[in-house]
């Protein structure tokens, strides 16, 4: 009979086995054979009460179990002992169940509770057979195998509580090289090491990224490894799988770091991001003590959480990359922007300067010519024909006049010289002077233009001339797109005139006509200078022919003024169409005097 402690093996230590987790607890074997007397097993039960039970053997074949209960309920009958005390044990087993299930050594501890209890409740918690060789079996008892099973759960739960903390502590940076020196720092909580480095692949060659445990005197920022000269590393690259050396001293092609200590035990973990790998990393023992289960279990846990933070820093630098390119594309474009600014207002300015030249010097020309031509006009020893000819010539300088007039205006509000002269002046005058002045052409055209609303709007402070100038400018815009027969209505509101107060708020007029609109695109276009409305080349020439054609300086004009007498203009219409004509709306917002209008 032998009763020996179960001998510590290490070839159990690289599964979750019950010989790996029943190396610190009492797992013993007990064999005898039948023919044994019940006395002498009485006896070794009650001089080794951890014993669950006793293996039964006939000639050295196993034929079942007894169980300590058993035996001593059997025993512990009335006359028991007197019967069966001086008997072999096959007399007890004769009248005992020996069934027992034989579990193998290398069965995963989960398994082993899970066929355990799956057992019929009467042997539920009766010991288990463990074979540990072809004839080495062992009695396991229940409480023992549970206990085995607490303390796997107990080493998970450290375990994925280890993990979560560093998952925090490597997540807390998106720096490369942060990242890598919190990998190593964790290092140390996950498997002991001697030395360790993360190792980068690219273009089949594995670069030392960082290292920790190496001697100082070597450089291992310019170590390299060739992938395809070390089989070992290969491996770990194309079957993305973590990979043990126990001995390196015992293998051949072992590629071994020039001024370092020699590795003897090694583990390769892959590093993997979105399916890709990034390298491994690389852990050494300079004593030859193998990687067990656990600890590759831990190391590639480990690497799948360094993985993703290297992937994210990886992503993060790429990101920080094509900002600062995209940054420094920024800056350029915006110098070219700036230099063509500063063009273009040089441009600007000297294209103002040549129309305030070319203005004043076109304007003495014109002077002389309309004069000799009112001087033709007015004498009568000329031919009637005669007299014609020069009035149309004194017609055509007074519109170049007008042209001459506007672009002038425009080069003083582009320098702002408009040099305005504000009073309390009404509105209703000024509007009936822009009509009683283009009365003539609104005739022509047979449209009907009506000014509403006019009587009890407050007075403002403006420039008489240049306001009026500014109006008539919006008339023309209106006469110029409505078709004979038309409709041009100017309206006003003072929003603050019902409250009978004191006020201090806008007078709004607006101008609406039943002309050919325009397009939503042009509608904040037709403001700026030069800028023509539909084909220019189709324009007929005229100041208030429809669609007649001009130096496209009215309304940028009308604008200047607006704003600057603090106001604003915007035109509002749903299309431009020749047909429907569905016209268009000029609104202007003036600032309006304090006044206090009686109801």
């Amino acid at each position: 009979m032998l009763l020996n402690p179960l001998t510590k093996a290490s070839s159990y230590k690289n599964i979750p086995s019950i010989a790996r987790f029943l190396e610190d607890l009492p797992c013993y074997p007990f064999d005898v054979q039948s023919t044994a007397p019940v006395e002498e097993v009485v006896k070794q039960l009650q001089e080794h009460p951890e014993l669950p039970g006793v293996l039964i053997r006939e000639h050295k074949k196993f034929v079942g179990v007894l169980s300590r209960v058993k035996i001593l309920e059997w025993l512990g009958r009335p006359f028991g002992i007197e019967l069966f005390f001086k008997k072999p044990i096959h007399n007890l087993s004769a009248n005992l169940n020996l069934t027992a299930e034989i579990y193998s050594s290398y069965m995963r501890i989960n398994e082993a509770v899970e066929r355990a209890l799956s057992r019929p409740k009467q042997i539920m918690y009766e010991p288990i057979a463990v074979a540990f060789g072809h004839q080495d079996l062992r009695l396991l008892d229940m409480h023992v195998l549970l206990l085995a099973q607490s303390r796997l759960l107990a080493n998970a739960n450290q375990t994925i509580a280890k993990q979560v903390e560093i998952g925090k502590v490597l997540s807390s940076t998106l720096e490369v090289s942060s990242v890598l020196s919190v990998i190593l720092e964790q290092m140390d909580a996950i498997v002991p090491y001697s030395r360790t480095a993360v190792m980068l692949y690219r273009d089949g060659k594995m670069d030392f990224a960082a290292s920790r445990g190496f001697p100082p005197e070597v450089d291992m920022a310019q170590a390299q490894v060739m992938v395809n000269a070390s089989p070992i590393f290969k491996n770990v690259i194309e079957s993305r799988k973590a990979t043990t050396v126990d001995d390196a001293a015992s293998r051949e092609d072992w590629q071994h770091i020039p001024g370092t200590p020699p590795t003897r035990s090694w583990l390769g973990v892959p590093l993997l991001h979105a399916d890709k790998i990034l390298g491994m990393l690389s852990i050494s023992r300079l004593t030859v003590r193998p990687f067990t289960f656990d600890e590759m279990e831990a190391a590639q846990l480990f690497a799948s959480q360094a993985s993703i933070a290297l992937g994210n820093a990886n992503l993060y630098d790429k990101v920080k990359l094509f900002n600062s390119e995209l940054e420094n594309r920024v800056r350029e474009r915006t110098r070219d922007l700036e230099k063509t600014y500063q063009k273009l207002e040089l441009l600007d300015r000297n294209k103002s300067d040549f129309i305030k030249i070319a203005s004043h010097e076109i304007k003495t020309p014109i002077t002389v010519a309309a004069g000799y031509a009112q001087m033709l006009t007015a004498d009568p020893s000329l031919a009637p024909r005669t007299i014609e000819l020069a009035k149309g010539v004194t017609d055509g300088m007074k519109r170049l006049e007008e042209i001459v007039g506007t672009m002038l205006d425009v080069a003083r509000l582009d320098s702002n010289e408009m040099n305005l002269v504000f009073r309390d002046i009404e509105l209703q005058p000024l509007l009936l002077g822009v009509q009683a002045s283009l009365e003539q052409q609104i005739t022509q055209r047979k449209i009907a233009f009506s000014v509403q609303n006019m009587e009890r709007m407050p007075r403002i402070n403006a420039d008489s001339d240049a306001l009026q100038k500014a109006l008539a400018h919006i008339v023309i815009n209106a006469i110029k797109y409505t078709p004979d027969g038309g409709k041009i209505a100017i309206t006003a509101r003072a929003p603050g005139l019902r409250s009978g107060k004191s006020h201090l708020g806008t007078i709004r007029l607006s101008c609406a006509d039943t002309g050919v609109g325009i397009d939503p695109k042009e509608q904040d276009l037709i403001f700026d200078k030069f800028y023509q409305t539909g084909k220019v080349m189709q324009h007929s020439s005229g100041k208030t022919k429809f669609k007649g054609g001009g130096p496209g300086l009215g309304l940028a004009v009308a604008r200047g003024i607006i704003e600057a007498h603090g106001g604003q203009i915007w035109a509002e219409s749903p299309g431009y169409d020749e047909e429907t004509y569905p016209g268009s709306v000029f609104h202007i917002i003036l600032p309006a005097q304090k006044v206090h209008v009686k109801l």
